[in-house]
């Protein structure tokens, strides 16, 4: 197998000519690991999206018994179930990595362990998982997994715990996490009570956010001034996250715009607000009543 050109073409990014190297390395009945072939194979099938073909590829790896690196297979099948949402399997995936003791870096399985169970709502396991990720001196992403043990705490009402797991984040975070750790300092500190400190942290935020970022701070802005009874600040800051930011499912937000515009007796806007938060399918009108109707 003449590795040298499969490499050659891979760091060249000729994923398409790798693929086809390794197909017909596989054809050789002489070669001793195919594991090493089928392992990466599966890389360049995921560098190309092409999940499926990926995931058949590092199954293959793992049925050759001299198959050197089974933890690195088991952790690249975790990261394509975790992508495409099938989490209960990205989970087993991890666990399968872990129990490889050569592999290399076990702080990024915990890591990524913690983000699956967050996703299916194992609050506890992720916590677990995000502590055991942060006890591996190898484990480089700090930050975020500071951030993210943070966000669970808030998920979960222990909103003290979040705060300090969140300052940790700040402190150690890269520019590009900074408005996530940021955000979730936030939402400590709202959860606490702590509605200046929550706004100050909020409005800092906005210096590293994206502008999908920008619309949950903003609402979260709102959010705050409504805590503070600054209705007519609420609105201005409700309005900016549906007008110049980004919001995937903004229903919520004309929510809370149209309550916030019923507390400065501006009816029409709430009827209006109310009549957009509608036009949404995952708004329940049973769980968030016309706010002018009780007014």
């Amino acid at each position: 197998m003449n590795t040298g050109m499969q490499n050659n073409y891979e760091e060249n990014g000729e994923h398409d000519k790798a693929i086809d190297a390794y197909k017909h390395a596989l054809t050789d009945p002489n070669f001793s690991i195919p594991g090493d072939a089928w392992f990466n194979l599966g890389n360049n099938y995921e560098e190309n999206g092409e999940h499926d073909k990926a995931i058949d590829a590092y199954k293959h790896a793992l049925t050759d018994p001299n198959f050197s690196i089974p933890g690195d297979a088991w952790f690249n099948l975790g990261n394509i179930y975790e992508d495409n949402g099938e989490y209960d399997k990205a989970i087993d995936a991890y666990k399968q990595t872990l129990a490889d003791p050569d592999f290399s870096i076990t702080g990024n399985a915990w890591y990524n362990l913690g983000i699956a169970y967050n996703n299916i709502c194992e609050y506890d396991n992720a916590i677990d998982a995000y502590k055991r990720a942060l006890s591996d001196p190898e484990f480089i992403a700090v930050g975020k997994a500071w951030g993210n043990l943070g966000k669970v705490y808030n998920d979960i009402g222990k909103h003290s715990k979040a705060l300090d797991a969140c300052q940790k984040a700040i402190g150690l975070s890269s520019h590009d996490a900074l408005s996530y750790a940021l955000g979730n300092c936030g939402n400590a500190y709202l959860g606490l009570g702590f509605f200046d400190e929550a706004l100050d942290v909020y409005l800092k935020a906005l210096d590293y956010a994206t502008d999908e970022d920008s619309a949950d701070f903003w609402h979260n802005i709102g959010n705050t001034y409504k805590k503070l009874r600054k209705y007519d600040d609420a609105v201005r800051a409700y309005l900016t996250a549906l007008k110049d930011c980004e919001l995937d499912d903004p229903w919520d937000t004309w929510y809370e715009l149209s309550v916030a515009y019923s507390k400065v007796r501006n009816c029409d806007k709430a009827a209006e607000a109310y009549k957009h938060a509608l036009e949404y399918s995952k708004f329940d009108a049973s769980k968030y009543p016309n706010p002018v109707e009780g007014a």
